[in-house]
């Protein structure tokens, strides 16, 4: 598996720049990968109060902000930057609340992509 580091870079400058402000004074963010048989999972968690349910999706669509949680100040266009170089690397981003609190976005880096 390889990936553009360019666009692997300004995906994970956006994606750590959420964590780290929306984390605060509340902790810390937590970087984890995960790789299975078919992909390697990039787990970026700040601990902040996380995502309106139902609207975890959502934040990557252009000028979209998380009103309502702990995104209520920005442009609304760092996710979508992350949704425009996922995909033009052709891999994919999630995002979700951690049952234990706060929201982790999740690149996914499937194994035999082209």
């Amino acid at each position: 598996m390889t990936a553009n580091p360019t666009l692997l870079h300004h995906i994970l400058i956006n994606l750590l720049a959420n964590a780290a402000q929306h984390s605060g004074d509340r902790g810390t963010v937590t970087i984890e990968g995960t790789r299975t048989s078919d992909e390697l999972l990039l787990s970026i968690r700040d601990q902040g109060p996380g995502l309106p349910p139902g609207r975890e999706q959502r934040i990557f669509e252009t000028f979209a902000e998380g009103r309502g949680s702990d995104r209520e100040s920005g442009s609304g266009l760092g996710f979508a930057i992350v949704k425009g170089f996922t995909e033009a690397m052709g891999i994919t981003a999630c995002a979700y609340n951690h049952p234990k609190g706060g929201a982790v976005f999740q690149p996914s880096f499937p194994r035999n992509r082209q």
